[in-house]
């Protein structure tokens, strides 16, 4: 039963994740900085081509090695003729849909984690609950869930 008490907030997390990039729109009109720049960065590392990144003055690289993981995955999942490049420029949208719903389930795999270590280690709920209720205090923080950047994937780190 404590175990379902502590996967609530996490699960609440994704829905409203995905309700939130839902609201926002596309990332075209009007949140494409810094997205696009670290979709297309992931996408220099995920080609092995030894383009590298363009992008290097700032706090971002974990969030571009993650995405470009994240982006070989769903290329690999949807068998496409198109190349990885131009599968990636054609749909840029769909692409950071999906690496922000990947980041948003490993921050909430990490908001059970945390839940659940502090439950073991302190056999108190309240606490648990109550670290896990972190990452919905700040309303600056929850908006940078809904996009690509490195205030969204490296909190599950």
């Amino acid at each position: 039963m404590k175990k379902i008490i502590i996967s609530i907030l996490p699960i609440c997390f994704i829905f409203y994740s995905i309700y939130l990039r839902k609201t926002e729109g596309p990332y075209y009109a009007g949140f494409s900085d810094p997205s696009y720049i670290y979709l297309i960065n992931s996408l220099n590392l995920a080609q092995f081509n030894g383009y590298g990144v363009g992008h290097i003055d700032h706090p971002g690289t974990p969030v571009q090695v993650f995405g470009a993981a994240v982006i070989r995955i769903i290329y690999l999942l949807k068998n496409l003729k198109d190349s990885l490049s131009e599968d990636v420029i054609y749909n840029p949208e769909y692409y950071l849909t999906e690496l922000n719903l990947f980041s948003s389930i490993l921050n909430a795999i990490g908001i059970f984690i945390l839940g659940f270590t502090l439950f073991k280690l302190s056999k108190s709920l309240l606490l648990s609950l109550t670290f896990q209720l972190i990452p919905f205090l700040s309303i600056n923080l929850l908006e940078s869930f809904s996009e690509f950047k490195p205030e969204n994937t490296v909190f599950f780190l």
